[in-house]
């Protein structure tokens, strides 16, 4: 969710952000949690009904396979080849592998109000 809010505000004039707010970095993370252990020690077994090959990957009810982390892992790098391009796009830079670094730079300043992340051109 914070990639596409981003991806939007990215088309905006400045970006800032409040001086008890903090920003990340610019990137795409995909998360999975294994609980099958815990609910195991629990005494709870979840059985999954489904059809196609791929569709419950990635629950939490079984660690994650090999083959599940390969294609989550190229989602993840395609959506971020798409998303540096458009950021760096919208913020009016040339080089986006370079000049990002200006974007995610930015680190908490408690002093100052509001701090201004990136002024587009």
């Amino acid at each position: 969710m914070a990639l596409t809010a981003y991806l939007l505000a990215a088309a905006v004039g400045d970006i800032s952000v409040s001086a008890t707010g903090y920003t990340g970095s610019i990137g795409v993370v995909l998360r999975h949690v294994d609980m099958s252990r815990l609910l195991a020690n629990d005494g709870i077994t979840v059985t999954q009904i489904y059809a196609g090959a791929a569709k419950v990957d990635g629950n939490p009810y079984e660690p994650l396979s090999a083959g599940a982390r390969e294609r989550f892992q190229a989602d993840v790098d395609a959506i971020y080849e798409q998303f540096v391009p458009a950021v760096a796009t919208y913020r009016g830079l040339e080089n986006p592998r370079r000049n990002l670094l200006a974007l995610i730079a930015c680190m908490r300043v408690p002093d100052r109000p509001v701090l201004a992340i990136h002024r587009r051109p």
